[in-house]
């Protein structure tokens, strides 16, 4: 995530660069229990309902 604010010095105007190309999207489902975590995914892209199910049902 890039700083929306920057600071400098009186009088002069803030520089700075940001990166232009951006990564892959990666989605992270666990599941908490006593134990710790009890079971975990990651999947590059979005998470929709279906793959949430699956998650539930496979766990």
């Amino acid at each position: 995530m890039t700083r929306v604010y920057a600071r400098s010095p009186k009088g002069q105007r803030a520089h700075g660069k940001r990166p232009q190309k951006r990564g892959k999207h990666v989605s992270i489902i666990s599941a908490l229990g006593l134990q710790g975590i009890v079971a975990q995914v990651s999947l590059l892209g979005a998470i929709d309902g279906l793959t949430f199910e699956a998650f539930i049902a496979t766990n």
